[in-house]
């Protein structure tokens, strides 16, 4: 199946050939002397891995596994999980910019009024920068 990978692909082709693998599991929890009697002995989680089938040679291939309380019945379920965990690599890129570009967390703001008045001010600003800067740099495999 082809199923979109990186959002700003420094690949010709914004797609990969990858296998997904999906399954129910049930996790056991490990109980310690302060938990609480409440907590619930097992926990039902779904799992999905994605595991691309050609990457170039130069490139480490994507190999996820994703562990959701979303259900996996459908493909389209499943497709979209995958994509909510490749749409991270978005939103990390702009917290980053908002970050170091617009030096956001060094302005020490007290206040929520002036920390949401920064925000306005900043978040078309570090977009900008997100949108100028080229994406993020594909995990390469070292030269052996």
């Amino acid at each position: 199946m082809r199923v979109p990978i990186r959002e700003r692909c420094v690949r010709a082709c914004a797609r990969a050939n990858a296998t997904l693998k999906f399954a129910a599991a049930t996790v056991v929890i490990c109980r310690g002397e302060r938990s609480p009697e409440s907590l619930a002995d097992t926990v039902a989680i779904n799992v999905v891995s994605v595991r691309e089938e050609s990457a170039p040679d130069d490139m480490v291939p994507v190999d996820w596994t994703l562990f959701t309380s979303e259900p996996i019945e459908t493909e389209e379920q499943i497709l979209a999980i995958v994509d909510w965990y490749r749409a991270r690599w978005t939103i990390e890129e702009f917290n980053k910019s908002l970050k170091t570009g617009c030096a956001f967390e060094k302005r020490q703001l007290c206040s929520k009024s002036t920390i949401d008045n920064a925000l306005a001010r900043f978040t078309p600003v570090a977009w900008h920068c997100y949108e100028c800067e080229p994406p993020a740099a594909a995990v390469r495999r070292s030269p052996s």
